[in-house]
């Protein structure tokens, strides 16, 4: 038995089941690429908050400013990505991302201004790469009913980088310099981008067309590659023109105006209706997603002896976000994707509730009665113990989001055709609310008032998505018209 096989039997992957194994490594190998990104994603919105740089003559968030190009550019990226997708296949352009994050993350080593930017905006491409074809080849290796607890797999294993990310880089930056940490995890987003070729079958020549491989392999790659060869890009407007034999598509003049003019052929008017009704999710995905690694940890860290305290409390989001991909993947497949996002939208505004009273007990707590104001000021390692309840509320919250978001793309929009392009769509509205997200923190002072308007552009983003996500035929509904 090889080592590889091994640790999959470990964490509870059927190794002769050569989907969910292709799906297992693909997973380790993220957890590796974002055990380093992630943990340094959460130190830069504290180390480099005071940068002096050489070039601008500033003091600045270089952090910030960096992750916000980062996201930034992503968007344009994702005009080129699917048709890159489509000629070398999405094994090959995972790589390639994974070896983005290594470059970004070792300009921070020594870090000087133009490096840092010029490599954010490689990091920016390399998110696009490898989460569209993280997309394209989750969607590729799972069915209809296991399709919750596929996508359940690969964030539970993702996301325990959450875990140990932090939890190392908690002793870490105890007995190292900023440079010691940023090297340690340019090792670990190596050895990531690394397992990523165990998923390389021999290639052959030509395109993206392999032999030697396993046969599900072959049937799901060689399958879908044909298909994308055939296709081009959602988000370039391809010269050919759609004809529909349905009457009722055909009345929807406006709709059918656009289909024609930038969908390739085979969208329908209820595929693009429900791609549209899912855009704020997207969106609200990417941007709360920046308010936790940007905003939050400043709400509950705003001094340099609170810096190592981030990583205890963004352990805890860790914990939960991989505890909630393992327990609650399985009711995916059950209960359905609306369900778990309800409860999901119940536990953010927990979330955000303990971040408000985080701010009401710096701002106001000196009018409250000496026993509330007690409670709200209670520390845990120099930071108010409602900033674990917070970390842990959004760990969970996120995970049940994004677990949930790649079971619905590829409930409504399963053939590769479709899902190539469907990915690409999401993570540009996920970049664009993620550089949204970081702009306010870059510009918005920690304040009481400020602070609760970043917290109320997170209410209005969500519930936007919630009424999206309910207004689109539920998994249930999609099964029983398809049996």
């Amino acid at each position: 038995m090889s080592w590889y096989d091994y640790c999959l039997r470990s964490l509870g992957v059927r190794t002769k089941d050569a989907q969910s194994k292709r799906i297992a490594i693909m997973s380790v190998g993220f957890l590796g690429v974002f055990m380093a990104f992630n943990t340094t994603q959460m130190v830069l919105s504290t180390a480099l908050q005071h940068f002096h740089g050489s070039v601008s003559h500033m003091t600045y968030d270089l952090g910030s400013a960096s992750l916000m190009t980062m996201y930034l550019s992503t968007m344009p990226s994702l005009w080129f990505i699917p048709r890159i997708i489509r000629r070398r296949g999405p094994v090959p352009v995972m790589i390639i991302g994974g070896l983005c994050y290594v470059f970004y993350i070792t300009s921070l080593i020594w870090p000087w201004e133009p490096a840092v930017y010029l490599t954010s905006c490689l990091v920016g491409f390399g998110q696009a790469a490898i989460w569209v074809s993280q997309g394209v080849v989750l969607s590729s290796n799972s069915d209809e009913e296991q399709r919750g607890s596929d996508a359940g797999l690969f964030w539970g294993i993702y996301s325990a980088s959450g875990i140990t990310g932090p939890l190392i880089g908690f002793f870490v930056y105890q007995g190292a310099s900023d440079t010691g940490f940023f090297l340690f995890s340019t090792m670990c987003a190596s050895v990531g981008t690394a397992v990523f070729l165990r998923l390389l079958p021999t290639k052959t020549g030509g395109g993206a067309y392999y032999s030697s491989a396993v046969p599900v392999q072959q049937e799901t790659f060689l399958h879908d590659d044909e298909f994308l060869t055939e296709r081009k890009p959602l988000v370039s407007p391809p010269k050919k023109k759609n004809t529909f034999s349905d009457d009722e598509e055909q009345d929807n003049t406006v709709l059918f105006s656009i289909i024609e003019t930038y969908f390739p052929s085979g969208w329908t008017c209820d595929r693009v209706v429900i791609l549209f009704k899912l855009l704020p999710f997207m969106f609200f995905v990417g941007i709360s997603d920046a308010f936790i690694n940007a905003s939050f940890p400043l709400m509950f860290a705003q001094r340099n002896d609170q810096e190592a305290a981030v990583f205890l409390v963004f352990l805890g989001w860790g914990i939960m976000e991989t505890f909630g991909a393992l327990a609650f993947s399985r009711f995916s497949d059950t209960m359905g994707r609306n369900f778990l996002l309800c409860i999901s939208a119940v536990i953010y505004l927990i979330g955000y509730t303990a971040c408000i009273l985080i701010l009401f007990a710096d701002g106001i707590s000196d009018s409250l009665p000496s026993e509330i104001a007690l409670v709200l000021r209670f520390d845990v390692y120099r930071v108010s113990w409602l900033a674990f309840i917070a970390g842990a509320c959004f760990g969970l919250a996120d995970t049940l989001n994004n677990t949930q978001a790649f079971a619905i793309l590829g409930d409504h929009f399963p053939e590769a055709r479709f899902s190539v392009d469907v990915y690409a769509i999401y993570q540009f509205l996920q970049a664009l609310g993620m550089a949204i997200g970081f702009a306010l923190s870059l510009l918005t002072p920690v304040s009481w008032l400020n602070s609760s308007i970043l917290i109320g552009v997170q209410l209005i983003s969500l519930t936007a998505s919630l009424l999206g996500i309910l207004a689109c035929p539920s998994s249930m509904k999609i099964r029983t018209l398809s049996s």
